[in-house]
């Protein structure tokens, strides 16, 4: 797993992150203090998708494995879900980028 570092207390992030192969992912984070969490988008190639919720997540992009062949996953430290805005900050949230591999080991470990 690779850790996205350099994640702040911003209420809009938006960040590109290398992944295996050297492609380009792109991610943009916003929190909604309303909704009382953290809402991101992605955009690899031509694949997009947009308004998912973070949450506590092996790998939030699970569903797109069939076309994006890697994942990211949502690691909160006591457990919960990313609540506040500075949870990346903190440490209690991490992000990281996960290779094909890991996205199937991940899969196999919830069958």
């Amino acid at each position: 797993m690779q850790q996205i570092m350099d994640l702040s207390n911003e209420y809009k992030q938006k960040f590109k992150v290398q992944i295996e192969g050297g492609d380009l992912l792109e991610i943009e984070l916003w929190f909604v203090p309303n909704q009382i969490g953290w809402f991101f988008n992605v955009k690899y190639g031509d694949f997009e998708s947009s308004g998912l919720h973070l949450a506590n997540s092996p790998n939030l992009l699970d569903p797109y494995f069939h076309v994006l062949r890697f994942g990211l996953a949502c690691i909160v430290e006591d457990g919960q879900e990313p609540y506040f805005l500075d949870d990346f900050i903190t440490g209690r949230v991490g992000l990281y980028i996960l290779t094909e591999d890991e996205c199937k080991q991940v899969q196999e470990s919830y069958r």
